[in-house]
Parts: C-alpha cells; structure tokens; sequence
C-alpha cells in the first residue's frame, strides 16, 4: 500500500491531480487479466474490498472511473479481444448483496455531487497511514471531509486518524444498507461530535463530514 501512495507521490509533480482519472480497475489490470477486485481481493472479501475501492475512488481528487460493473461487485474479467462480453444486470438488480454495492456507490456519488468543488479539486491530504493495521485516512477540502478505508479484517474503535474536529459521520460500509455478510457495525452513529479518533469497521470504510 506504501509504494502505491509513494508513486501517487512522485506522479503528484508531473501531472495536475484535477485532470487525472482516479480507478482502481481498467482493462489494463483485469482486461488483460482475470484479477478483478471481487474475484482476487484478500479473505474471500472481494465485494467488501469493491465498496472500499470505490470510497476511494469516487471520493479521490481527479475524475472517478469505476469500470464495467465495478459498481455492481463484478468478477468477470472483459478482455479487450471478447466481443461480445455482457454485464449481469439482472443479477445487479436481484442479489442483495450487489445491490448493497451499488447502494453504496450511489452513496459516495451522493456525497461527492454535494459537494463536487471540494472532491474535484480541492486539497487531498493523508492524515494517517499504517500498513500492518491496513488503514489509511484522508482529508479532503481542507479537512472538511476525512475518508477512513480499512483493508484488513480487524474491527477498531476509537483508532486515532490524526484528525480532531466537530464531525458527522455521513456514511459507514457497515450501515444496514451497505452492509454485506451481517458483520458487526462499528459507527460513532450520525449525531455531531467532537471527533479525535473513528470506530473503524473491518474490511470497510468510514467518511466523516465537518460541522459548523
């Protein structure tokens, strides 16, 4: 995970972040391969890895791509030479857990087209990473939003993002709407709080928005 912040790093000073596309998958990682996310993600965790993914795609700075059904939790690979690849949209509209996907990516597109001066272009900083936890937390717009993903399978509370200020908890992959497989639910709920550290659900993600 380090040695993908530190290459968004390096490329930070030669490209503008603003014209960028943001994506976790495109043909060149699971066309030309069978690696999709939902497929090859850690633990059997796929569609959960695929909500985290997309929080961070959606909720990045540049232009979001989620590709060919990603939205959707999709395994399938779609190689660039199989013309007449189709996407299971009957299964999208019937299978509670892609439509937990989908209702989650609705949700960081909500979030995002509320505010879409501050997740286009406005300031990306990151508050705190640490690789054996599998945590990363970022801010957007000055802090006005922190964006919270947990790659591996341990449930924190209270675990210390480097961020203390009034918060409102806005979104939590282990809401009941979002939440794939019944895992336990950590939240600090929906109520303004005076926010030094965040319950941190496992293999999920977390996103915070400032209050007056």
């Amino acid at each position: 995970m380090r040695c993908t912040i530190d290459l968004f790093g390096e490329l930070s000073e030669a490209i503008v972040p603003v014209h960028g596309v943001i994506c976790t998958e495109s043909h060149d990682e699971v066309g030309n391969e069978d690696k999709r996310i939902a497929r090859i993600a850690r633990d059997g965790k796929g569609w959960e890895m695929d909500q985290i993914a997309l929080c961070g795609t959606v909720l990045g700075r540049g232009i979001p791509m989620a590709f060919m059904g990603q939205e959707g939790g999709e395994s399938k690979q779609f190689h660039i030479d199989w013309w007449n690849d189709r996407l299971p949209l009957d299964s999208y509209e019937a299978d509670n857990g892609r439509k937990k996907i989908r209702a989650w990516y609705r949700k960081m597109n909500e979030i995002r087209r509320n505010d879409m001066w501050a997740f286009a272009s406005g300031t990306i900083d990151i508050t705190h990473i640490h690789n054996d936890n599998g945590v990363i937390a970022f801010t957007r717009d000055q802090g006005d939003f922190v964006v919270v993903l947990n790659f591996k399978g341990n449930t924190w509370k209270d675990y210390n993002v480097n961020v203390a200020r009034r918060y409102r908890e806005i979104a939590n992959t282990r809401w009941p709407a979002f939440n794939i497989g019944g895992v336990q639910e950590s939240s600090r709920g929906t109520d303004v709080q005076f926010v030094n550290s965040v319950h941190l659900p496992a293999c999920g993600a977390v996103v915070l928005q400032r209050a007056p």
